[in-house]
């Protein structure tokens, strides 16, 4: 008689066909994640020399929801607030941000992205957008449409670590 050890697999990890696919697309998604790294790191120097990849996120977040305490940014960024602090002088030596007292709360501060630093953003994303479209210029819209719904179907599936 033949002992048999059960199996701790189970769901997509059992499935011998799914399973090395599955992997498949999470080394294809690594890479892609990579490669964006490295496009915006490369597209740090053309903002400012000295940009470090923190300050472009802070510039993003203002960007995208307007003045926002520092301690807020932190927390949305998951950054530590000595962090963001610092990240936030060297935007404002650039000319990026503007930084005040915030008028319902003394201790805390407020951060806002400056015309010139909104100008930098917006010139840095119209280069990452051509630089990205150009790597989809021989595609198809068909092979266009099914990457794009299968990206919204990975987006909108639960998330990781649940």
């Amino acid at each position: 008689m033949t002992d048999s050890i059960p199996s701790t697999e189970s769901g997509l990890r059992a499935d011998p066909i799914r399973f090395p696919l599955a992997q498949g697309v999470g080394d294809e998604v690594s890479q892609l994640i990579t490669t964006a790294r490295n496009l915006a790191n490369q597209g740090l120097s053309e903002v400012h020399p000295e940009l470090q990849a923190a300050g472009l996120y802070i510039m993003r977040w203002l960007s995208t929801h307007g003045p926002t305490q520092a301690g807020k940014i932190a927390e949305a960024l998951h950054m530590d607030k000595s962090a963001v602090s610092r990240q936030t002088r060297s935007l404002r030596e650039y000319g990026f941000v503007t930084s005040e007292q915030d008028p319902t709360d003394g201790r805390a501060m407020v951060v806002q992205l400056t015309p010139l630093g909104q100008g930098k953003l917006d010139g840095r994303k119209q280069v990452s957008r051509e630089r990205f479209y150009s790597r989809l210029e021989d595609w198809t819209a068909d092979e266009l449409n099914s990457l794009h719904e299968l990206l919204a179907k990975l987006n909108r599936s639960k998330p990781f670590g649940e």
